[in-house]
């Protein structure tokens, strides 16, 4: 219905209809329908890239999109969207934005995934010092990209 209202009022490529895009793309991902999640967040992208200061929605999009494709084992188009979210974070909110850090677990989700612990590794001890400027240190982001940093550092060791 939402969609429907956008059309028939013109705004279909209103910030608002990217955001209702993403939004519905994390409904069909808990749903386990990642080629529908992969289309409303392409078809939010196709919006963002056409308004003008939207690039760190741009950069959660691309994070958003190498995060589904991590999921489907398509890490090449993950380790493309994963890298260009983390440029696109240093270009545009020199690394203050509180969702860069997710961008960098991200990334590090992709070297982990193509065997390469050592720079998995690395990128989750750079996310940590961000999560921890952001939210401290007690909370489950946090703990998480501190678990994965641990596992990559005895994955590059049992891989030596």
């Amino acid at each position: 219905e939402a969609i429907i209202f956008f059309d028939t009022h013109g705004i279909e490529t209103d910030y608002r209809a990217a955001t209702l895009y993403n939004n519905m793309s994390s409904i069909y991902q808990e749903k386990g329908d990642t080629d529908t999640a992969a289309r409303y967040l392409k078809k939010a992208l196709s919006i963002l890239e056409n308004l003008e200061e939207s690039n760190i929605e741009i950069a959660i999009t691309y994070s958003n999109l190498a995060n589904l494709y991590i999921k489907t084992d398509n890490i090449e188009e993950a380790e493309k969207y994963a890298e260009d979210a983390v440029v696109m974070f240093k270009e545009n909110s020199a690394e203050k934005d509180v969702h860069y850090s997710a961008a960098i677990c991200t990334l590090g989700d992709v070297y982990f995934a193509k065997g390469d612990y050592e720079k998995a590794a690395d990128l989750f001890e750079t996310a940590l010092k961000f999560i921890e400027r952001d939210y401290g240190k007690d909370n489950d982001n946090y703990k998480t990209a501190l678990t994965n940093m641990l596992l990559s550092i005895r994955k590059k060791q049992e891989k030596e």
